[in-house]
């Protein structure tokens, strides 16, 4: 019985994890003071969270972010030369954008236990198959004075709890990638506050 409540233990607390797989930043970068952040999903609930999140991380750390939806048009997304064109006008020199590259659910081995208690007593668990859920996000930086990308990020998380938790932790896990490799940068028109985590 103890074996298995500990296992029953070990999943109820189990969280997901995201990490960083891959990134890239362009020699020579141009920095990005006051960026739009822009998701592309059909989904405009999930769109407008992700926006607002990676909007506040960047804001979090000093940089005027503003969610792309505050300022872009349903028309907007779909003709990137206008909404390009539109944020340039309204002083944006960058814009961030995430999207959904993959999501891929597999069966993760879990190995059995020798015992957790006894001598020779029911302590020979077997192993078993548990599916695992792993969910790729594509961060991408652009510059809107030259027109350029200036950092690319490949987040992987695995297991999420929910939508709100995947782009709660992405969102934190690259807008700490991008200001560590200095492509945003703290206005001077914000103070910049330590960001949590």
């Amino acid at each position: 019985m103890k074996p298995i409540i500990g296992i029953l233990l070990l999943l109820v607390t189990a969280c997901a994890s995201t990490s960083i797989e891959q990134q890239w930043k362009a020699p020579q970068a141009t920095q990005l003071h006051r960026v739009a952040t822009v998701t592309h999903s059909r989904d405009v609930t999930i769109r407008h969270t992700s926006e607002d999140d990676m909007a506040q991380q960047l804001r979090a750390r000093g940089v005027d972010a503003v969610p792309g939806y505050r300022i872009l048009s349903d028309q907007d997304y779909r003709d990137r030369e206008a909404a390009k064109a539109k944020l340039r006008t309204a002083g944006f020199d960058g814009v961030i954008v995430m999207r959904l590259v993959g999501k891929d659910t597999r069966l993760q081995y879990v190995p059995g236990d020798f015992g957790a208690y006894g001598y020779w007593g029911a302590g020979w668990g077997p192993g078993y198959y548990e599916p695992e859920t792993i969910v790729r996000i594509e961060t991408a930086a652009y510059s809107l004075q030259n027109n350029r990308l200036v950092y690319s990020a490949l987040s992987k998380t695995i297991d999420p709890n929910s939508v709100g938790s995947l782009v709660s932790d992405v969102t934190e896990k690259v807008a700490n990638a991008m200001q560590k490799q200095g492509v945003v940068v703290a206005s001077s028109n914000q103070l910049a506050p330590t960001p949590a985590g």
